[in-house]
């Protein structure tokens, strides 16, 4: 079976749920480190998410 070109990570609404959601976003990316994650968030955990995206050690 072939990997997912890309994943979608749905309305981590509350912090907490970002927070997790971003640490299977790291896990995602060291196993299928070709595939997309595109996180839909609300404003409010925008910073967030945006924070650990653009950082060196996960490229998501």
């Amino acid at each position: 079976m072939n990997p997912p070109r890309t994943i979608l990570l749905s309305r981590p609404v509350a912090l907490g749920d970002a927070v997790v959601a971003l640490c299977m976003a790291g896990w995602i990316k060291r196993h299928l480190p070709g595939t997309r994650i595109i996180v839909l968030c609300k404003e409010y955990t925008r910073s967030l998410v945006a924070q650990r995206a653009c950082g060196r050690d996960h490229g998501y």
